[in-house]
C-alpha cells in the first residue's frame, strides 16, 4: 500500500502559551521545561511562563499573519 506524501499531514499546532512567549529561545525553553515531570518542574514552568510573558509583552507576535 503506498504511503501518502509527507506534505499531506497537517502542521503541528503550537501550544497556546506561545501567544505570550514570543521569542524563539523562550519557546524552546518552554518546550524543554514542559517535558520535565514532577511538582518542582511544574512550579519552575509556571514561574518561567509568568516572567517570559511579562518580558515579551511589548514584542510583536511572530505568528501573527500580515494583513492583505
Amino acid at each position: 500500500m503506498p504511503r501518502p506524501p509527507a506534505s499531506s499531514a497537517p502542521p503541528p499546532v503550537p501550544p497556546a502559551v506561545f501567544r505570550w512567549i514570543k521569542t524563539e529561545c523562550g519557546r524552546a525553553s518552554y518546550l524543554e521545561l514542559a517535558s520535565r515531570p514532577g511538582l518542582p518542574a511544574r512550579l519552575r514552568l509556571t514561574w518561567f511562563v509568568l516572567i517570559a510573558a511579562i518580558r515579551d509583552w511589548p514584542l510583536p507576535d511572530p505568528d501573527a499573519q500580515a494583513g492583505p
